[in-house]
């Protein structure tokens, strides 16, 4: 991690690798300022002074829930793609170009929920409500978040996690780090299924939506860990039926 990220600190009697509470998900003190006691503290959080024990526990997280996922959801692929396929055809699934963890591009898979060569006339765009480039099995899939369901592979090859900031496009990501100073620091841990910007936020992309979101991700990659990922996952089952935000 560089050296400007400021990392909160935690009870020193503590040595477990989890988040200050478990409820709320956020504390109190989201900003990047560092707390005025920070300096009469001794020792670090266990997640902090064992960053190598840390990810591979949360790579062995993601391993376990993808492979759950993958296995349990079956049915739910099999439903998805004949959807898809009987509404407007083949392909059924795409990839995408995506930046990943250090900037390393990635193809990121989803379930087609735009009609084929969808960029052919505008170029690359963020997706808009009530997008007319979107079919109607589309549209259900993006209410629901089905269209992510490829994703779990994404995770077991390594290049996703299920709890990270939203993978951008490389073309995005130029753009809004230029607009947003720091954006890039979002690409220091790997990309995921689901996030806190996507939980407190909504997935509604905009270079307005982009900076509020940024400042979730900062606080992401300052304190994530594994119950702070468990919090995730279990707030991010409550907005899987909520369209406010779809896309």
């Amino acid at each position: 991690m560089p050296a400007s990220v400021v990392f909160p600190t935690a009870n020193p009697r503590s040595t477990q690798w989890c988040a200050r509470s478990l409820i709320p998900i956020l504390s109190r003190r989201m900003g990047s300022e560092r707390m005025k006691e920070a300096a009469r503290i001794v020792g670090m959080p266990w997640r902090l002074a064992h960053p190598k024990q840390r990810d591979i526990a949360k790579r062995a997280v993601d391993l376990a829930v993808a492979t759950t996922c993958l296995v349990v959801l079956l049915p739910v692929y099999a439903l998805v793609a004949l959807a898809v396929l009987l509404d407007s055809g083949a392909p059924i699934t795409f990839a995408q170009e995506r930046v990943g963890l250090r900037g390393r591009p990635f193809r990121m898979f989803k379930f087609r929920s735009m009609v084929a060569n969808a960029e052919q006339e505008t170029g690359p765009v963020w997706a808009a409500t009530n997008d007319a480039r979107v079919t109607r099995v589309g549209a259900f899939l993006r209410r629901t978040h089905l269209d992510e369901l490829p994703q779990f592979w994404n995770v077991l090859r390594g290049e996703m996690s299920v709890v990270g900031p939203r993978p951008e496009r490389p073309i995005f990501v130029a753009k809004l780090d230029k607009e947003i100073p720091g954006f890039a620091r979002r690409c220091h841990v790997k990309p995921g299924i689901t996030g806190l910007a996507q939980v407190r936020n909504g997935y509604t992309q905009s270079t307005r939506a982009a900076r509020r979101k940024f400042r979730y991700d900062l606080h992401y990659i300052r304190n994530y860990c594994f119950i702070l990922d468990l919090k995730i996952m279990a707030r991010t089952l409550r907005v899987l039926a909520n369209d406010e935000n779809a896309r």
